[in-house]
């Protein structure tokens, strides 16, 4: 699982870790308590990246390490210690003391919650071997995510026999009888796949399935519905490293589950991100070990956590008033992909976060961009009460037109230019630095959409007179952009009869402040086109040092992705603070192309003009337009 070296000269680093940290996720881990500092030592040995600036904090879960078994530990020597894995069998015996110290332990974000959207759903009777309603009563089922691959399809209904399925359904059919339990989901048993109106309704309640699960089996490593699981069918397992130094047993402690994600097939697959982001509690089956991870701790074969601290505390070892979730995540880290998504505070970053993971990974059919991330937006939902409209908060639209792509963009026609998922490529999406005030910096921006032949609100953002807070008090002195906001436009109000068509759905009729603005791409300062790292450039306008930022893979700074028609620099967003010279006020535009009256989007960048010298906008001729971006 280590990754292959990129050059014959990357150097192979051997350093000392907690065992701790194998369990934390890629956010570095604090280990200020001193409880932490009694956890047993590793020796992880990784190759050095060459390429790209990673954090140590992630470099530790790209390589294996080695640790003393816990069985040879003594008297103060560490807590968490190695476990000798048995790769020949499901260690269900291992399974259930996680399970049941997370029932034991941990509050409602570990629970799986009922909803009668589960009234409508079926499942399969492992013991029976039919497919079944969902009981009268709430039941605990189990919940399978896995990767489909190309295996043909078979149609299923209410009281089919489920005789030879694929392997990795049979073996999870016998992983839910190991582990006591009756009923088992699985969408290509549950939901007919061959009608669209049940594979719809199914899709509508997505988040409601997984989250009602008493846990989720997540098939790793297999690249099919054929593969099967490990430790259950016939497929292999790797074996662990072992060995004796001065009468001490040394363990591997194998991948950790931060690399097996981004590694694995089942990590590349777009549909399984929301199946676990939306489950409770979800049980890893990789080829080299088990993994499990709740909303509160994460836990590994390899490592014996009975005697880890932070792996038995509950809500009573809180010392202080801080909420649980927060709390708690200072003591365990991150994790891998857990999603209480507890801070509504932090809507604007939980969507980012999780959008930014999902367009990593592929589809095979490009039209389930959205729907195969609709689950993670239901849950969201509860944040943003006003919805989504093509896969972008309505309540924070303007932060989710400012997406970013990591890489060159392929196009998807089915979706508008304007949302991500009109796009295959990593996304960087955009926010403020105190993302908890997504609107502490308001501009003109007026976003309508068509709802039954009429224009609708997305999203409205004035400045009022009566604004007295700093944010204003920048706007004051702004005359330029103010007297353009407080202007009539030229161009002619929007007359939705002119623009009936199949797509019209998708378009969006926009007033906002135009920038007559010509980037200057002369003066990279890096120089280097990395994947997912901006390029900075510096400029003069009238003699005033500026700034401007974009990804540096756009080619937009090359030409070799401009589009036809005019451009166009649409001011979006506003934000304060340090810049490459100075403090400075961020303003966030969106590049589009019109033409023929439509506008296309084009890319993001961001212009940082000095606090002081404000006056600078005057040159760029702020107007007021209306556009039609499609």
């Amino acid at each position: 699982m280590t990754p292959h070296p990129s050059s014959l000269t990357q150097e192979v680093l051997v350093l000392p870790h907690w065992t701790m940290g194998r369990l934390v996720g890629e956010n570095e881990d604090e280990m200020s308590v001193n409880e932490k500092a009694r956890y047993a030592k590793c020796l992880l040995v990784a190759l050095k990246p060459s390429l790209l600036s990673i954090p140590f904090s992630r470099v530790v879960h790209r390589g294996d390490a080695l640790c003393i078994a816990e069985s040879d530990t003594t008297g103060n020597t560490g807590t968490m210690g190695g476990r000798v894995i048995t790769t020949n069998m499901l260690n269900t015996v291992l399974i259930e003391d996680w399970l049941s110290s997370c029932w034991r332990l941990h509050g409602p974000d570990c629970k799986p919650q009922y909803s009668d959207d589960l009234k409508h759903i079926r499942l399969i009777d492992v013991n029976e071997r039919i497919v079944v309603t969902y009981p009268p009563q709430p039941c605990e089922y189990v919940a399978l995510s896995y990767v489909w691959g190309d295996e043909e399809r078979k149609s299923f209904y209410l009281g089919s026999s489920v005789k030879n399925p694929p392997q990795t359904i049979e073996d999870a059919m016998t992983c839910t009888r190991k582990l006591k339990k009756r009923y088992l989901w699985v969408d290509a048993v549950c939901i007919n796949q061959l009608d669209m109106r049940d594979l719809m309704k199914q899709i509508d309640v997505m988040w409601s399935i997984y989250r009602g699960a008493w846990i989720t089996i997540i098939a790793l490593s297999g690249e099919s519905a054929s593969s099967g699981l490990a430790r259950i069918g016939s497929r292999s397992s790797y074996p662990q490293l072992t060995c004796n130094i001065d009468g001490k047993r040394l363990v591997g402690l194998m991948p950790t589950l931060t690399q097996q994600l981004w590694v694995s097939p089942w990590g590349r697959r777009g549909w399984t991100l929301q199946e676990a982001l939306l489950s409770p509690r979800s049980l890893y089956l990789s080829d080299h070990q088990l993994y499990f991870e709740c909303n509160t701790m994460q836990c590994c074969e390899s490592l014996d956590q009975k005697r880890s601290w932070a792996h038995n505390l509950d809500s009573n070892s809180n010392p202080g008033n801080e909420e649980w979730s927060p709390w708690i995540k200072l003591q365990n880290g991150q994790g891998c992909l857990r999603n209480p998504l507890d801070s509504p505070s932090l809507r604007l970053h939980h969507w980012g976060a999780k959008l930014i993971l999902y367009c990593y990974r592929s589809l095979t059919k490009q039209g389930d961009a959205l729907r195969a991330f609709d689950g993670v937006l239901q849950r969201l939902q509860r944040m943003y009460d006003s919805g989504f409209f093509w896969g972008l908060p309505q309540a924070d639209f303007q932060w989710g037109l400012l997406w970013q792509a990591q890489a060159h963009p392929q196009r998807r026609e089915m979706f508008p230019t304007w949302s991500w998922a009109g796009w295959r490529c990593p996304i960087w999406p955009s926010e403020p630095k105190d993302c908890t005030k997504p609107h502490q910096f308001p501009i003109h921006l007026h976003i309508q959409k068509v709802v039954d032949l009429r224009l609708v609100d997305v999203f409205l953002s004035q400045v009022h007179s009566t604004d007295t807070n700093s944010a204003f008090a920048i706007h004051q002195r702004d005359n330029a952009l103010r007297n353009a906001a407080e202007s009539v436009s030229t161009d002619a109000p929007f007359d939705v009869s002119c623009y009936l068509n199949d797509r019209i759905g998708g378009y969006l009729f926009v007033e906002a402040i135009a920038l007559d603005f010509c980037p200057d791409y002369r003066h990279p300062l890096l120089k280097k086109k990395r994947q997912g790292e901006f390029e900075f450039f510096l400029f003069r306008m009238r003699g005033v040092v500026c700034e401007l930022r974009l990804m540096s893979t756009d080619g937009e700074i090359d030409g070799s992705t401009r589009r036809e028609g005019q451009p166009m620099y649409l001011l979006l967003a506003r934000d304060r603070g340090e810049g490459m010279i100075s403090k400075s006020v961020y303003h966030y535009l969106l590049l589009v192309y019109v033409k023929d009256g439509l506008a296309v989007r084009g890319t993001v960048m961001i212009l940082l003009i000095p606090e002081d010298h404000l006056e600078l906008i005057e040159s760029l001729r702020p107007q007021k337009r209306r556009i039609v971006l499609t």
